[in-house]
């Protein structure tokens, strides 16, 4: 056997080890983050660091709503005061 050919077998061998090996069960799972996860963590990143300001788009996938091009300057200038805690929930 050919060192590429060898070299494809190790490759696809350990592929289907890891998928294998992860497998389905709840102590092994890895939680995919949601639209809405994401939306929420960038919003949490922006109240700790000021940086990476959330868009509207941000906002409404968070599930916020109300925020228009109008208020979005006022609403990221408030969002920037806070900590984390105020603002990793909808409420």
């Amino acid at each position: 056997m050919n060192t590429f050919k060898t070299f494809q077998y190790f490759v696809v061998s350990i592929s289907i080890l890891m998928m294998t090996a992860c497998g389905n069960s709840e102590s092994n799972s890895v939680e995919i983050a949601t639209t809405k996860q994401i939306a929420i963590n960038k919003i949490i990143d922006f109240a700790l660091s000021g940086e990476n300001i959330p868009t509207r788009s941000d906002y409404r996938n968070a599930g916020v709503s109300g925020v228009t091009s109008k208020n979005i300057d006022k609403i990221n200038e408030e969002i920037a005061k806070l900590d984390q805690k105020d603002v990793d929930t909808q409420e």
